[in-house]
């Protein structure tokens, strides 16, 4: 029940929230991170529809979004700019909420070097909304390593949905 929560509330966030509209079409190229990136269009989501996609059970709060990374990086993909501008906006449009950063990994390494790429990849998150504009005060980034993981197990696929940031309402 609980490995499939994470993967279920995105679904539900991303397919069934009706304030929520996907376009593949492109924009301008930016510059994000250093490097140059074509961004999608803007996904709109309410606030109204973020806020009505509680994990069951939940103490931190709402799950806002996922970004996922690549083996042993913390680099953020240009494939989750879009997670970044929608917490942005939700984040301007109510000052007063503070958001909790979640660095995660896959199981491979020691402890110590988890906790640390961890802690690398939710600081990603931390600068990529500071990028644009979320105060450093409203975003707080912390590391469980291996700990928490998404899904238990070890395979390719369990371990890259275990390489993740996740973005949650403080509550």
């Amino acid at each position: 029940m609980i490995k499939h929560l994470i993967p279920l509330t995105l679904i539900a966030v991303l397919a069934g929230c009706a304030g929520v509209q996907q376009s593949t079409e492109r924009r301008t190229i930016t510059h994000y991170g250093g490097m140059s990136i074509q961004k999608p269009a803007p996904v709109s989501m309410s606030s109204r529809n973020v806020e009505s996609v509680v994990a069951p059970g939940s103490v931190r709060g709402t799950q806002l979004g996922i970004v996922y990374f690549d083996f042993d990086e913390y680099v953020v993909k240009p494939q989750y700019v879009p997670v970044l501008e929608n917490v942005t906006r939700l984040l301007k449009d109510k000052p007063g909420m503070k958001v909790t950063l979640e660095g995660h990994t896959d199981a491979a390494g020691s402890t110590e070097y988890n906790l640390a790429l961890g802690q690398r990849r939710a600081e990603a998150v931390r600068q990529g909304l500071a990028r644009y504009g979320v105060s450093q005060a409203q975003a707080e980034a912390i590391s469980f390593g291996e700990e928490k993981p998404a899904l238990p197990g070890r395979s390719d696929e369990v371990d890259a949905r275990n390489r993740r940031a996740e973005i949650w309402t403080t509550p």
